[in-house]
C-alpha cells in the first residue's frame, strides 16, 4: 500500500506522526478512549495514559498503566 511505500522512505517518524494525527483528532472531538486505543495499539503507553486521564478514563487509564509496569 502507499502507506507501507511512505513508512519504507520516510521512516519511523512518519508512522508516529500518522498515529499522533489519529489520535489528536479523536480527542478533540471528545472520543479519548479512541485516542487512548489507538496510543496503545502503537506501543505508546505513557501517550495513551495521558490521552485516557485527559478525558476522566480512569479505569482505561489503570489498566494500561497495569500492562506498561507488567512490560
Amino acid at each position: 500500500t502507499m502507506d507501507d511505500v511512505a513508512t519504507r522512505v520516510l521512516g519511523d517518524k512518519y508512522q508516529t506522526g500518522k498515529v499522533e494525527r489519529q489520535a489528536a483528532a479523536h480527542a478533540k472531538a471528545g472520543n479519548y478512549m479512541e485516542a487512548g486505543r489507538i496510543y496503545e495499539e502503537a506501543g505508546m503507553s505513557q501517550q495513551a495514559i495521558d490521552t485516557y486521564l485527559k478525558g476522566e478514563e480512569y479505569m482505561a487509564a489503570a489498566f494500561t498503566l497495569g500492562i506498561a509496569t507488567l512490560a
